[in-house]
């Protein structure tokens, strides 16, 4: 037997109440933990996969698509603790279904110039907008 809940906002008993709307539309859609360096996922929400395209080089793929590739993601790598080397990420063509991650590592603590592509141990990403 399925059900259904329709309420316009969610109260708790001594924090207050909160939209739904702003549940729905500010909730993360999407996030995962995982190392680039074995390709494991430790832990997340709306991860299907993840496929090792070769160094630096991730397509992080969604068990429920996006509504449309106007979604936003944000990523944060880190090869360890105590480690200030810079780090950058960039995504590559959102598709509903997936984002593509190329990370690159830098020695230093500025961006001069492209970088070495990296597998980092520590990867964080977040997605958010629709799905479909």
């Amino acid at each position: 037997m399925a059900g259904k809940i329709i309420a316009d906002q969610i109260e708790h008993s001594t924090a207050g109440s909160v939209d739904t709307q702003y549940v729905v539309n500010g909730s993360a859609k999407a996030w995962a933990k995982y190392g680039m360096d074995d390709a494991t996922i430790d832990d997340s929400l709306n991860l299907a996969s993840i496929t090792d395209n070769g160094t630096g080089d991730f397509t992080n793929s969604w068990s429920s698509s996006f509504g449309t590739i106007n979604y936003a993601n944000l990523a944060n790598c880190n090869v360890g603790a105590g480690n200030s080397n810079f780090n950058k990420q960039d995504f590559y063509t959102p598709l509903v279904g997936s984002v593509r991650l190329y990370t690159t590592y830098h020695n230093g603590s500025s961006d001069s110039g492209s970088g070495t592509a990296y597998d980092f141990q520590f990867v964080s990403l977040l997605a958010h907008g629709d799905l479909a």
